[in-house]
């Protein structure tokens, strides 16, 4: 009902969204409701989805090989949060910029996980006593400096301190499976996807709180019929 808003407000908004990854899931929720970016930002937001489809293809080949030593290791793994949401709910779509990629392991592999993908030559991004990764739900990121790919290796679905009673064996239990790089990924159900959206939001308040209302609201209203609220 109001007014679109005005191409200089619109720019500054794109810039903030951007600036954290968040711009092309904008533009798409924006669009959605039936308001389009201004003809002036045509050729930019060409550009933006130029970068981001550049970028995601440029990891995928690191994101394979580490999937694969998983999978040569027997150690089961699932796809969570960006990764999941790009498989089922994007469909593949590139609009959805992740910062890095999360895999969810057995807690009692997760060690054996971390050292299969340092063996592939990522780098810790922290040491094990860095005050920022305290012992949770993961530990420190790896970093693969020549693609620029990050995978955190989880153990859980959120720490404690959002929740005390864990999720993991849950998800796995009703998981998913899709397919990708020649064999079956397992993600989260759709159920379970929503839930891990509001926990994520709740843990990460400001920082994180725009792209999971959008992501909410878009798979609220995407899959509306075909949910199982007894999951």
């Amino acid at each position: 009902k109001d007014s679109p808003p005005s191409a200089d407000l619109f720019e500054a908004a794109l810039r903030e969204a951007e600036s954290y990854g968040m711009s092309l899931v904008a533009l798409r929720r924006l669009q959605g409701l039936g308001i389009e970016a201004p003809e002036s930002l045509g050729q930019e937001l060409a550009r933006r989805e130029a970068a981001v489809a550049f970028q995601a293809l440029r990891r995928r080949a690191r994101l394979e090989q580490a999937i694969q030593s998983l999978r040569q290791r027997g150690i089961p793994h699932m796809a969570m949060k960006g990764l999941a949401q790009t498989l089922t709910l994007y469909q593949g779509n590139a609009s959805r910029e992740m910062l890095d990629i999360d895999l969810l392991v057995p807690p009692d592999r997760e060690a054996e996980a971390r050292q299969a993908i340092q063996e592939l030559g990522f780098q810790s991004l922290s040491g094990p006593a860095d005050p920022d990764f305290p012992h949770h739900h993961h530990e420190a990121p790896q970093f693969d400096e020549p693609s620029g790919l990050i995978i955190e290796i989880h153990r859980e679905v959120v720490p404690e301190r959002v929740l005390k009673s864990g999720l993991a064996e849950g998800f796995r239990r009703r998981a998913e499976s899709v397919e990708y790089a020649g064999e079956v990924l397992q993600v989260p159900c759709r159920e379970h996807r929503l839930l891990h959206l509001c926990l994520h939001l709740r843990l990460h308040r400001y920082l994180g709180c725009l792209r999971d209302v959008l992501e909410i609201a878009t798979l609220v209203e995407e899959e509306a019929a075909s949910w199982d609220w007894g999951r």
